[in-house]
């Protein structure tokens, strides 16, 4: 119990969410504008559909994701906490101190020494490289897929250890969550023969914790296109499961030293004081992204992407980034950015030329019509602009502010009654 207090201390000083944090990038589109997890109607289409599936109009790229397990948890996040981020960063905070726990008691139970166990654990929770893992509400597809990967490993230790079948059940079960969390789950068979193997040949740590690693890479076959885009500080996300091997090895080698366990515990306090400092810039999307651009110093990765469409008025840098893109969809939406740049300069006339392009790209963006909707309705066209607003409700019936869009037009012209039924659509699936 002691030692598990001990990582719960670690964990606590490196990880614990402050009281004031903002929702940022990709959790608008899997939390915030996600009607699959706030209306009990549509949660069996969490299973027929891909993660990002539930807000397709922003024109976002349909990355083909299966994660029901992971959108599922948000369920939970959602009764609990309707939409005050700080609950769901307790949320991941808790998954990742299990975690924690679980990697002490898988390596105690393969190798018999608590020490080791317990300095492996207390690394693990308190990497640096662990920030967008805990602090990122959809950074959980990480942590709880290697939450479901490290049971299905201990069942099967145990199964080995007690000679009885059950477990060996729980490690499949446990096995296939993992994998309907996140696709990283198709590793587990791999992990699962070198823990068989090493708990019946020989538990030598150091060849165990090479192994893990380089099982770990394997991820590479499916990630290694998106390293350059991402950026060299959100990548380190995709190793979280990873890492356990590297914070064994570490371990080993330190307590073969004579000081090995002073050495290891200052180590793991100036690892959470790492991890502590960076706790300030996550309450506010902005500062947090420049934060991390300001560190990256690389151009054009996804944090520097996210301040030019969100933040930053460069038209220039926005141009230069659609003459690298080849993709229709990404395409349409620097064209949409460009075109709320001009509108924000009261430049109707360029503002609708970006959004024509924008749905020349992708007819599908709803953002871009109800854009153009707005231009066309301040340029003193109202019957284009309605036109354009039933079009894209046609597209997307629960789409938040195309229904917002038109119960501001009917509020404006005193029709109130069809002004309420559109607010009150809008509050039903965007859950405010």
């Amino acid at each position: 119990m002691k030692f598990l207090l001990t990582i719960a201390i670690a964990c606590g000083l490196a990880f614990a969410p402050g009281s004031q944090t903002q929702f940022v990038l990709d959790d608008y589109y899997t939390v915030v504008h996600n009607p699959l997890i706030k209306q009990p109607a549509f949660y069996p289409k969490i299973f027929s559909s891909h993660l990002f599936d539930a807000y397709p109009s922003s024109g976002y790229i349909q990355f083909p994701y299966y994660r029901p397990v992971l959108e599922s948890s948000y369920i939970l996040d959602y009764h609990l906490f309707k939409l005050q981020p700080t609950g769901y960063q307790w949320v991941n905070w808790l998954i990742h101190l299990i975690n924690g726990w679980l990697v002490f008691i898988l390596i105690f139970w393969l190798f018999e020494n608590s020490w080791l166990a317990l300095l492996t654990a207390l690394l693990f929770v308190v990497l640096p490289s662990h920030e967008w893992v805990v602090r990122y509400i959809t950074g959980r597809g990480d942590s709880l897929q290697t939450f479901f990967g490290l049971l299905s490993l201990i069942a099967l230790v145990w199964s080995l250890k007690t000679k009885k079948i059950l477990g060996y059940g729980g490690a499949f079960v446990a096995f296939l969550l993992s994998l309907l969390t996140r696709e990283f789950g198709y590793l587990l068979p791999f992990y699962g023969i070198l823990v068989g193997y090493t708990y019946a040949q020989g538990r030598h740590v150091l060849r165990f914790s090479c192994w893990w690693m380089l099982i770990g890479a394997l991820s590479l076959l499916i990630t290694y296109h998106l390293l350059a885009k991402l950026g060299p500080i959100l990548s380190w996300h995709l190793w979280y499961f990873t890492f356990v091997g590297l914070c064994l090895g570490v371990s080993f080698l330190l307590l073969r030293l004579p000081s090995g366990r002073g050495i290891g515990i200052f180590l793991v306090l100036t690892l959470a004081l790492m991890s502590l400092s960076q706790k300030s810039y996550w309450i506010e999307e902005e500062v947090l992204l420049r934060h991390t651009h300001a560190l990256e110093q690389t151009p054009y990765t996804a944090c520097h992407q996210q301040l030019l469409m969100k933040y930053d008025s460069d038209p220039a840098a926005v141009q230069e980034l659609i003459k690298l893109e080849h993709h229709p969809i990404v395409k349409s939406l620097w064209f949409g950015r460009l075109g709320k740049m001009a509108f924000d300069r009261q430049q109707l006339g360029p503002a609708l030329a970006y959004f024509d392009r924008s749905l020349k790209y992708n007819p599908l963006n709803v953002d871009a019509l109800n854009a153009k909707a707005i231009v066309l309705l301040e340029s003193g066209k109202p019957k284009e602009g309605l036109a354009l607003l039933y079009e894209a409700l046609k597209r997307d019936s629960s789409y938040g502010p195309t229904l917002r869009n038109l119960g501001v037009y009917y509020q404006s012209h005193n029709d109130f009654l069809k002004a309420r039924i559109f607010f009150t659509q809008a509050r039903y699936y965007e859950g405010y």
